[in-house]
């Protein structure tokens, strides 16, 4: 329990660190701080738990991450991004890209193919879930505009 408490003060204080850094304006920081360690919460528990594997667990934390976003971002009225981008920060897979680049420098191929495998999987799973959390929503608010019409 001690090691999933740390792992969530510290994927939040990375996520805070991001948001320092790219200037995410003060009044908006909480959300994104809050998600990065919901973000790792969930993702904790759909592999370990759940037991699910690298894509579907990427995907359906991503998915998650990115419904959390659009809520926040309609109540705050910002834009998406200024909330999901910075709370998936602890599903990049930092680690796999380093040791795919070590493994292509020291001629390690079957560790840097590994490595890319995991590293497109993870990659993958953010884009994916992102994705369709955004067409779910497109899709909400064309037909909100049509039934708006309508009337």
């Amino acid at each position: 329990m001690t090691k999933i408490l740390i792992q969530t003060v510290a994927a939040m204080v990375g996520t805070f660190g991001f948001c320092l850094t790219f200037h995410v304006d003060r009044r908006h920081i909480l959300v994104p701080t809050i998600g990065g360690g919901l973000c790792w919460i969930i993702f904790l528990f759909l592999t370990g738990v759940a037991a699910l594997s690298l894509f579907p667990a990427t995907f359906l934390t991503s998915f998650f991450i990115g419904v959390y976003g659009e809520i926040m971002a309609h109540w705050r009225e910002v834009p998406t991004t200024v909330y999901f981008i910075p709370s998936c920060i602890p599903l990049i897979p930092g680690g796999n890209l380093y040791y795919m680049l070590t493994g292509l420098i020291d001629a390690d191929y079957i560790a840097a193919s590994k490595n890319a495998v995991q590293l497109a999987l993870y990659t993958l799973g953010i884009a994916a879930g992102l994705a369709v959390v955004m067409e779910l929503d497109h899709m909400r608010r064309q037909l909100s505009k049509k039934q708006w019409e309508r009337k």
